[in-house]
């Protein structure tokens, strides 16, 4: 890493470092347990309740969990060490979820919590889109 990181930039690494790191260890987890629950007829009985597929929607959610740690570790250390594209990709991500909790409150207007949660997603969202977008952050990429 040629230039130092401003320390925003390497609180905001940490996190989506923090976060995918759960991730990856979540989807390893629901990955074994479907491959455990897997019988005769993807049948699982749980006392009364009998599910049909619920192993095939856990591996394949475990997999989507995994690929998705993967990928957010990548940019999370890219973004540490300065790439401007790891940059450029984290602002688009932002931008979906900023869009993404916008319509969350839209939609639910009758949910509290949901439109809290939303509020939240956004700000948090067009804070890292803000921050990253500023000229003097921008400079310290390559």
């Amino acid at each position: 890493m040629g230039k130092d990181m401003p320390l925003g930039v390497k609180i905001i690494s940490a996190l989506i470092l923090i976060g995918a790191v759960i991730g990856l260890l979540a989807g390893v987890y629901l990955f074994i347990s479907g491959s455990l629950w897997s019988g005769p007829g993807d049948k699982t009985q749980i006392g009364e309740w009998t599910f049909t597929g619920l192993s095939s929607v856990t591996i394949t959610f475990g997999i989507l969990l995994i690929v998705l740690g993967g990928f957010f570790i990548f940019i999370a250390i890219n973004l540490w060490k300065g790439k401007s594209w790891a940059r450029y990709w984290l602002n688009v991500i932002a931008l979906l979820g900023l869009i993404g909790g916008v319509l969350q409150i839209i939609r639910n207007i009758s949910s509290v919590i949901i439109i809290f949660i939303g509020l939240i997603q956004s700000i948090i969202s067009g804070l890292i889109v803000w921050y990253l977008m500023r000229k003097d952050i921008k400079e310290k990429f390559n």
